[in-house]
C-alpha cells in the first residue's frame, strides 16, 4: 500500500493502450489500497492530451470522443473506481 501523484500521462494511459498501462492498471485496483492522487489541471490536459493523440495518430472519432466522456466521467466519480 502507497501514495502516489498522478500526472496527466498516467491518467491517459488507464484509458489509451500504450506502454505503462498495466502497472497504471494494477495501482488503480482498490484491493491494493493505494491513495491516488491527481492535480486539478489533470482533467483539463487529459482531455487535450487524447484530443492531440487522435490527431496525431489518426484515431476516429468513434474511438477518442467516448475515451473522453469516460475521462470527464471519471473525475465525477471517486478515485477509487478510476479505469473501471
Amino acid at each position: 500500500m502507497g501514495s502516489y501523484f498522478f500526472d496527466t500521462s498516467a491518467i491517459v494511459k488507464g484509458y489509451v493502450p500504450e506502454q505503462g498501462r498495466s502497472f497504471i492498471l494494477t495501482l488503480c485496483n482498490p484491493a491494493e489500497g493505494h491513495d491516488l492522487y491527481i492535480s486539478q489541471a489533470t482533467l483539463v490536459e487529459a482531455v487535450a492530451s487524447i484530443y492531440r493523440k487522435a490527431h496525431v495518430q489518426n484515431i476516429t472519432v468513434a474511438f477518442h470522443c467516448p475515451l473522453v466522456v469516460k475521462v470527464l466521467m471519471t473525475f465525477l466519480m471517486p478515485m477509487a473506481q478510476l479505469f473501471s
